[in-house]
């Protein structure tokens, strides 16, 4: 019989290095609590406890950050060499709309064929993102992200950059998975 490790093994490996950090660093954290706890039970919580409560706080917010950012590493992947379809509309919400330039699509279907007319999809197309522009800002369930595309075309030889996309996006927690719910994007952006 599996045991819970190899059936979830699969699972683990998909999920992002950052995020699996994060949550090694809320278990280590977890029991550093559980063996102080005890020691002052029934009595009022010391300066120590409270550095250890905020600890938790502070790598929870991590593990938090951590799915966020690979949720806007997993757009620019489903933007690339021509797009996935299937993969970047797995990243949004059912009740989700997409702004380009002032000109609003909304709803998930709307949200799709404004991906599959757009250039990375037409194109052969890589998607970068500068990581020192990304701010990713968490509000309990809900999330900001901010971050640019830069879109270089792989086809020609040296590679070209076609455009630089400014996206602002908001996430939501749903079922205990991150997903777009809104996002307006600006073109051209600043490099």
């Amino acid at each position: 019989m599996k045991t819970s490790i190899e059936t979830n093994l699969p699972k683990l490996m998909k999920t992002g290095f950052k995020t699996r950090l994060a949550i090694a660093a809320a278990a280590g954290v977890l029991a550093t609590l559980c063996s102080v706890a005890p020691a002052h039970a029934g009595g009022p919580p010391s300066k120590q406890d409270n550095k250890v409560l905020q600890d938790i706080v502070d790598v929870l917010e991590n593990a938090q950050v951590a799915e966020l950012d690979q949720l806007a590493a997993d757009f620019h992947g489903a933007l690339s060499y021509h797009g996935n379809i299937t993969a970047m509309m797995s990243l949004w919400a059912n009740n989700s709309s997409i702004t380009f330039n002032g000109a609003a699509n909304v709803g998930k279907p709307a949200v799709q064929a404004f991906f599959q007319s757009s250039g990375y999809f037409l194109n052969n197309w890589v998607s970068l993102a500068p990581e020192y522009k990304t701010v990713i800002t968490v509000h309990g369930d809900t999330a900001d992200i901010s971050t640019q595309c830069v879109a270089v075309d792989l086809s020609v030889s040296p590679m070209v950059v076609k455009g630089v996309v400014q996206v602002n996006a908001t996430c939501e927690k749903i079922k205990g998975r991150w997903l777009f719910t809104s996002m307006n994007n600006t073109s051209p952006a600043p490099l």
